[in-house]
């Protein structure tokens, strides 16, 4: 729609003898023009927010390029369980991880694990022993290696199978950033925020293939045979036709560089298991896995030494 138009008010003044004043009717409001067109006369030219697509890919591009030639900081917290809110918010935890990485030209070094990897390797350095192993081959390792992505592995992934991608509003922000009218009294320019924060939903197909990376990372492995119980119930208890997954991307204001990933999975269950207490009235309850990176130090990460035996797992020269 087109933003208030400027109304011309026209006073009749009587005449030298004092006779009565009166005001004719308003003249009726121009026909506002189509968005994007304009007129000497009048007009209208809306400027729209970019396309979330096109920024997606862009900023997905740009990620790459700069952990490949460049580095920064990604820190991403872990939890998954059981919520019964649409915020999905994990009222009872059964994993949780925190990963604090430093990425530069390629390689990420996850300080709490005392990992290092690549693009297509990981090494970790074994408790017992001084020596490094493979990722794959050690159970702390598959944590690092299957629920810590780089960055830009999840925006590809977004970019290249998200079903839908959509600017989501916060507060002020609209769709139509600026807008101009030309009217009789000159132009008149609005300006409102540009959207900062992408939503990516994912398929179905896709959400369950995420799910299932998921249970095969070792997330949920149990010490004891009473939590091997109780993690093979929550398992079973998975309801896979109701897997959904979705992405939100938190952009600087320029959109130059995204300042956190919010990563969510979720699944059905079949049967309730909450207790009393923790039901949400009105809820319904179902699994959720969060995935919460936050991006920073962009380009001020200094390079960082490996080890010998890390680089010969790695295969670095």
């Amino acid at each position: 729609g087109a933003a208030a138009a400027c109304m011309l008010l026209v006073a009749a003044f009587g005449s030298a003898r004092g006779e009565e004043t009166s005001a004719p009717a308003p003249a009726p409001k121009p026909a506002p023009a189509p968005e994007g067109t304009g007129s000497a006369a009048s007009g209208t030219e809306a400027v729209a927010a970019p396309d979330p697509r096109i920024v997606l890919a862009r900023i997905a591009a740009d990620v790459l390029e700069r952990t490949k030639k460049s580095s920064f900081f990604a820190q991403c917290f872990v939890e998954g369980g059981v919520a019964a809110t649409p915020d999905h918010k994990v009222i009872k935890v059964r994993t949780a991880d925190l990963f604090s990485a430093e990425i530069f030209q390629g390689i990420m070094r996850v300080s709490e694990y005392d990992a290092f990897r690549t693009f297509e390797r990981g090494a970790i350095k074994r408790m017992e022993k001084a020596d490094w192993q493979d990722t794959a081959s050690d159970i702390a390792g598959r944590r690092v290696e299957r629920l810590l992505s780089f960055p830009h592995e999840i925006l590809e992934e977004a970019a290249a199978h998200g079903g839908s991608v959509e600017w989501k509003l916060v507060g002020d922000e609209k769709e139509i950033v600026a807008k101009k009218e030309e009217g009789r009294t000159g132009v008149v320019e609005t300006r409102a925020k540009l959207p900062h924060l992408l939503r990516i939903e994912f398929s179905h197909t896709r959400a369950l293939e995420q799910l299932e990376r998921i249970r095969n990372s070792g997330c949920m492995d149990a010490n004891t045979v009473t939590e091997c119980t109780g993690i093979s119930q929550f398992i079973a208890n998975l309801d896979r036709s109701d897997a959904k997954s979705f992405c939100e991307i938190d952009l600087a204001p320029d959109h130059s560089v995204p300042k956190s990933i919010r990563f969510v999975v979720l699944a059905g269950v079949k049967k309730p298991t909450l207790d009393e207490d923790d039901r949400v009235p009105g809820g319904e309850e179902h699994v959720a896995f969060h995935f919460d990176y936050t991006l920073d130090r962009w380009d001020a990460v200094e390079e960082f030494a490996i080890p010998k035996g890390a680089r010969k797992v790695l295969r670095l020269p």
